[in-house]
């Protein structure tokens, strides 16, 4: 009934009808994430989704997903991803601290990098995010790509501007402040509810994983022109499919069974 409220305070409606909780998964346990199952039922239709969750999906791209793994193969992948988590930390502490933590990523040679952004989060109050957005960070022309599935208030934009640069100069070493990076608005589909914007996270960067792998390997001897990797990133995607959260589960399912 909450959600329903929602949902017709923001003079939206609900597309499908889904229910995790019904599932027999109590429990995932897979490379750095724990899901418990008060996670795995936020993938109910209706539910927003936590960084858990976002954060398994990403884990999942990494390295279990078939269509994912079988372009590495072949060309590698200049897009690489950075979990929620590290986002979050990100913005509390001095950019000396985050270029340590991100060492051990290796994230230099990427040609860009994907940060899940909860936009309205507070320092030391536990979820007190508000939405998610996906910031396509592109280390060759000092661009932030701004995926957002609701309208982009100036105030979000300047947000993610600032994340971006943040990652920019740890990882590639950008010059110049925050109003040096390049900000552009990805064209991708917006929300129909109040709740979708982490699947519309995953979705976006499944889609832009998909077609970095498709592209030229920038660590090949083939010529790579980084211009097309920003044009990558900007191309309409698509919206999610009304079945994507069972995809999201079926992932889930796949991962306990090994």
């Amino acid at each position: 009934a909450v959600r329903d409220v929602a949902n017709r305070v923001c003079g939206l409606t609900t597309v499908m009808s889904f229910d995790a909780s019904a599932a027999s998964l109590q429990r995932v346990s897979y490379e750095s994430v724990v899901l418990h199952a008060s996670d795995i039922a936020l993938l109910d239709e209706g539910e927003w989704l936590n960084d858990a969750v976002i954060s398994f999906a990403f884990d999942f791209f990494e390295k279990d997903h078939p269509e994912l793994k079988q372009g590495k193969a072949g060309n590698g992948s200049s897009v690489r991803l950075v979990s929620p988590g590290m986002v979050q930390l990100a913005q509390f502490v001095q950019a000396e601290e985050l270029y340590v933590l991100l060492e051990s990523l290796s994230l230099g040679s990427a040609g860009a990098v994907l940060l899940p952004l909860c936009t309205g989060a507070v320092r030391d109050v536990a979820n007190s995010g508000s939405h998610w957005v996906l910031v396509a960070v592109h280390g060759a022309t000092q661009t932030a790509v701004v995926f957002n599935s609701m309208p982009s208030a100036p105030a979000l934009l300047t947000q993610c501007q600032s994340i971006a640069t943040m990652f920019g100069k740890a990882i590639w070493g950008w010059d110049g402040d925050v109003a040096s990076t390049n900000v552009l608005e990805g064209d991708t589909v917006q929300q129909r509810n109040c709740s979708d914007c982490g699947i519309h996270v995953i979705h976006n960067a499944e889609q832009l994983l998909l077609r970095a792998t498709a592209a030229p390997d920038p660590t090949s001897s083939t010529p790579h022109n980084s211009s097309v990797e920003l044009e990558c990133l900007t191309q309409v995607l698509q919206a999610p499919c009304p079945s994507y959260r069972q995809k999201v589960l079926d992932w889930m399912q796949l991962v306990s069974q090994t």
